[in-house]
């Protein structure tokens, strides 16, 4: 049926694009110009040139849509890499980087409860977050230098710096090194490490050009942003809201106790053990939670969208313009669903009506909400 449906709106389409006028409007036209109902040979030629033209079209058209129908049927089971390969920097050992490493030291910093808000940046490398038992904040910084010898890179190290600086209530971290090679097309890398005292309660706002941002020892802080350009960002056992953005690669968060909202344009989403709200987005990619125990809102334009927990704890809205859609949560949860496929068909076992691509009913007193808009596939799943 819907390849039919798909096939008349094809033609159509080639009727509006070729300008020719329905035979019922044709006949109309002639009968209110004319008595005579039969049309002229110069018109019996045309038309029967335009039906042989759209009835080839619409049968190309319909061997070309068998095609990308048993492709999109078969959507749900491809293995979306993106997240893997975009991400390729966060597989980096970042600690065995090729080249020639060197240490400068730590650069310190007092911190007091006026600080409301602790800002770093770095361009290339690593940031690892983590809290200690020091009364200051301190921030490593290792510079490794490839492509060049040993003496060079020695030069490049060397004026590679951290620099601390207090403005009004935000404290300010930020690292600066020279590009080096003939052309100034290398750039180091700059791995800093931030170790913030214990009972810091700042909010934390980092921004990394290219590499990881590691905050999986942080926990404490009110709230944490993180962007980056390409790389990875992990963030485990956060108190705060999280802030999360990426345009390129892998995004994982556990744990989190507040609100989670995490965007990327080109990759991965992995959430698992959110306390709070979630928000997931991504143009292309996808987007993965597991035990959530709030509202989840997931949209990507063209991936995968997979939604699993034990407890269901508020609204589900997930959406996939161009893939999959897969949710699974608990069999005696109170919610009220609609589900709506465009090709690939509806799979579920819950007592849900299933007609024409869309699912829908009440189970229990319909507490929560779950929606799911997907285009290739549909899956709506008792959590096992």
């Amino acid at each position: 049926m819907k390849r039919m449906m798909m096939l008349v709106w094809i033609g159509a389409m080639l009727v509006a694009l070729t300008g020719c006028t329905p035979l019922e409007e044709r006949a109309a036209s002639r009968s209110a110009a004319s008595p005579s109902p039969s049309p002229t040979p110069s018109e019996s030629s045309m038309i029967q040139k335009a039906g042989s033209s759209l009835a080839t079209a619409i049968r190309d058209a319909g061997a070309a849509l068998d095609e990308v129908v048993d492709s999109l049927e078969s959507f749900d089971n491809l293995d979306l890499n993106l997240g893997n390969d975009l991400s390729e920097l966060a597989s980096i050992e970042w600690d065995k980087l090729s080249g020639h490493s060197f240490d400068r030291g730590i650069t310190t910093s007092a911190i007091d409860s006026k600080i409301q808000e602790v800002r770093i940046t770095n361009r290339n490398g690593r940031i690892l977050l983590k809290r200690g038992e020091v009364s200051e904040v301190q921030a490593a910084l290792t510079v490794v230098v490839d492509h060049v010898t040993k003496e060079e890179a020695k030069t490049v190290a060397d004026k590679a710096q951290v620099e601390i600086n207090r403005k009004g209530k935000t404290l300010e971290i930020h690292t600066t090194a020279p590009s080096y090679g003939k052309r100034g097309q290398y750039e180091p890398s700059l791995l800093l490490t931030v170790t913030l005292p214990e009972k810091t309660k700042a909010a934390l706002a980092v921004e990394q050009a290219n590499g990881v941002v590691d905050a999986r020892n942080a926990a404490g802080t009110e709230s944490l942003s993180v962007t980056v350009r390409n790389g990875s960002i992990e963030v485990r056992e956060a108190l705060g809201a999280l802030v999360l953005e990426m345009e390129n690669g892998r995004l994982e968060v556990n744990d989190a106790k507040e609100a989670v909202t995490a965007k990327v344009t080109n990759g991965e989403i992995t959430a698992r053990g959110i306390k709070g709200p979630l928000v997931m987005k991504a143009v292309n990619g996808r987007l993965s939670a597991k035990d959530v125990f709030s509202s989840v809102e997931a949209e990507v334009a063209a991936g995968v969208v997979t939604l699993e927990s034990e407890t269901l704890g508020g609204d589900w809205s997930a959406t996939s313009e161009v893939g999959t859609v897969s949710l699974s949560w608990p069999a005696n949860a109170s919610v009220a669903v609609e589900g709506e496929v465009s090709i690939g068909g509806v799979k579920t076992d819950f007592p849900l009506t299933v007609s024409k691509g869309k699912a829908t009913g009440t189970i229990g007193k319909g507490t929560y909400k779950v929606k799911a808009k997907a285009f290739a596939g549909l899956r709506l799943e008792q959590v096992r």
